[in-house]
């Protein structure tokens, strides 16, 4: 599994913009169907990733022993509890972590556990530094159940959902209104009636993503009754956008956002 991981297609995209300094401040992480034991690995084989892009003459050993022992450019958050504490140090910790900046690393690297567990006040705080990040600083919050988040925290991340190894069928089988089905079959002259027709007509490259686009943005624009939905939904489609580096395909990214439009 460890290997397999070391070439997870995020664990390699992300170790890459690492080293080309290209990271955004804030990623949440999903997951589905209680990964927790998954996330773990995952996120620890992103940091073992990440330390070899920095000490590229270090062994496998040495890097284990820095996140073993800890660094000064990296805080990990996380609790045995069923939740954050509301007297905890957790707070405390991150208001230090942001007081200084990297030492050796290209950024000071934050990443939570187990995003179902926030409290409220760890929450705001987080909230707060989001709307202020400070410079050279990535934070990553690991949701392993797929749990509703804060929108004012949502909003400022980009949303990446972490494949263990999902398969498809499970992806087809997710609720979608035929409307938007029946508006994309129209607009673009599909013989297409469910979820599952769109998915095989976009894994034949049959159309062009920037067309279905297009009018999805059409939909949007649409179905939108006021401006707050509006802007909800058009935020949904930036999200879609910026997953296109991430590498999810196309079709993976297609059902996640018309699902998301009905949400």
């Amino acid at each position: 599994m460890k290997t397999e991981l070391t070439n997870h297609p995020l664990v390699k995209i992300f170790s890459t913009k690492y080293e080309r300094e290209e990271l955004a401040h804030f990623y949440i992480l999903d997951g589905a169907n209680e990964q927790e034991q998954f996330f773990k690995l995952f996120s620890h084989t992103l940091l073992t990733s990440i330390l070899k892009k920095q000490f590229k003459d270090y062994n496998e050993s040495r890097i284990e022993k820095i996140i073993e022992l800890g660094h000064a450019d990296i805080e990990i958050i996380k609790t045995e509890e069923k939740n954050y504490g509301t007297n905890s140090d957790e707070v405390e910790r991150i208001n230090k972590f942001f007081h200084y900046q990297a030492e050796s690393l290209n950024y000071k690297i934050l990443m939570i556990h187990d995003a179902h567990k926030l409290s409220v006040i760890l929450a705001n705080k987080l909230l707060k530094v989001l709307e202020e990040p400070p410079a050279k600083m990535v934070i990553f919050l690991l949701n392993p159940h797929g749990t509703s988040i804060l929108n004012t925290i949502r909003s400022r991340a980009i949303n990446l959902r972490v494949k263990n190894n999902i398969d498809e069928k499970e992806r087809k089988s997710r609720s979608i209104n035929d409307d938007v089905i029946q508006y994309i079959a129209n607009e673009m002259d599909l013989n297409i009636v469910h979820i599952s027709d769109l998915i095989d007509v976009l894994k034949k490259k049959e159309i062009e993503e920037e067309e279905l686009y297009r009018h999805i943005l059409h939909y949007i624009k649409y179905k939108s009754t006021d401006y707050t939905s509006l802007e909800t939904a058009l935020s949904k489609l930036k999200d879609f956008e910026l997953k296109r580096e991430f590498n999810q395909s196309f079709s993976s990214r297609t059902v996640e956002l018309l699902t998301a439009l009905q949400n």
